[in-house]
């Protein structure tokens, strides 16, 4: 979304935002928060009448737009904006609201970046998503409604999935690309510098990458940057206490330093076992970010990851997704593979950034400024 807001107003639009919390975004004209729902709606009680006994429309003016302010959704009847970009697929039954949505509104560009796959059906396994997984799966229908007038996700996959499933024209494709960054590629440290940054959830390959470096030799050494969860930092730490001297877990850089951060090391370890639909389809933040920091790859055999790390021929990947063969496919590295794949990046880095990625958005919306 920041990237968007800054595409936008770069081209002359004048952007309001409106979304959960207070912070008011660089070059916003106005936010408007979304205020929490009414307690009652979080009681057993409230829960039972919204999820079981209201309409849909009714359980989602409930939940979301009775916390819009009034003068937001005056100024959408009226047909003030010409251009609505919905940022994720849950508030996208606000568009199907008439009282809001009127035909004056609805003459405007409607936007749905959809980002991620949503699954079908969410798991049932306890009560509150047998009560409230039908809404869920209400929600996620809308991302094929004809009311939005384009749609975007982050890889080609998950476009060829929504596309055969609503049987609706192919969401074009926005990479997560950070800014260009003007960086050159550092020599290659001894040992070589691992690097792995990101949330510090154990579904993303970080145990593995652990006991990975454990099998390894001393010519590699690894430092993750995560972000949140402590817990899960301790028990890594705990994990890797044998070989503590080559692991260092530290807590995520602010993002406007990232690039700089990573620079310093060699090579990236991204490495995602297919548990979820998402994760076997990643084409993750952190694989351009380390392009812009001008790192090597090493990646385990997720589709479109491959696809661009062979490409610009930035990196290696890992046959298999134990920790055994993310070790196989470090342990076959050289400096002077490390150097050719920083070297690389070069060009890489000048294809895959936000500002190419702008450029697509606004063509996408079709609007190159001077609008509301």
């Amino acid at each position: 979304m920041r990237r968007q807001i800054d595409w936008l107003t770069a081209a002359g639009w004048t952007v309001d935002t409106v979304g959960v919390g207070d912070g008011q975004v660089r070059g916003v004209r106005r936010h408007y928060p979304i205020h929490p729902p009414r307690r009652w709606t979080l009681t057993p009680f409230g829960t039972v009448a919204l999820y079981l006994l209201s309409s849909r429309a009714m359980r989602f003016r409930r939940l979301v737009t009775d916390g819009i302010d009034r003068a937001l959704h005056e100024d959408i009847r009226r047909g003030v904006y010409d251009l609505f970009v919905f940022n994720d697929h849950h508030l996208m039954p606000w568009v199907k609201d008439r009282r809001v949505f009127t035909a004056a509104a609805l003459a405007a560009r409607i936007h749905a970046d959809v980002h991620e796959y949503f699954p079908p059906r969410y798991s049932r396994r306890t009560w509150w998503a047998r009560i409230t997984g039908p809404h869920h799966d209400w929600v996620r229908s809308l991302i094929g409604d004809p009311m939005f007038t384009t749609r975007s996700v982050v890889v080609d996959e998950i476009a060829d999935l929504y596309e055969s499933e609503f049987q609706i024209p192919r969401p074009e494709v926005i990479m997560s690309a950070p800014a260009f960054a003007e960086l050159e590629p550092t020599p290659v440290h001894t040992p070589i510098r691992l690097v792995h940054h990101g949330k510090s959830e154990l579904t993303r390959g970080l145990v593995e990458l652990v006991d990975a470096v454990g099998v390894l030799d001393d010519r590699f050494e690894l430092t993750m940057y995560l972000v949140g969860g402590e817990a899960v930092a301790d028990a890594l730490r705990e994990r890797a206490r044998p070989f503590s001297d080559r692991v260092t877990i530290l807590p995520a850089v602010p993002y406007d330093d990232l690039c700089a951060t990573l620079n310093q090391h060699d090579v990236e370890v991204a490495f995602f076992p297919p548990t979820t639909k998402n994760l076997e389809l990643a084409m993750p933040n952190k694989l351009f970010e380390a392009i812009q920091a001008r790192l090597g790859m090493i990646i385990g055999e997720t589709a479109p990851m491959v696809r661009i790390v062979e490409k610009y021929q930035v990196g290696g990947i890992a046959r298999g997704w134990s920790a055994d063969a993310l070790a196989d496919a470090l342990s076959t590295i050289t400096p002077e593979d490390v150097s050719r794949w920083k070297a690389a990046t070069t060009h890489a880095a000048r294809d895959l950034n936000a500002e190419a990625e702008g450029r697509r958005f606004l063509q996408i919306i079709g609007g190159d400024g001077d609008e509301g």
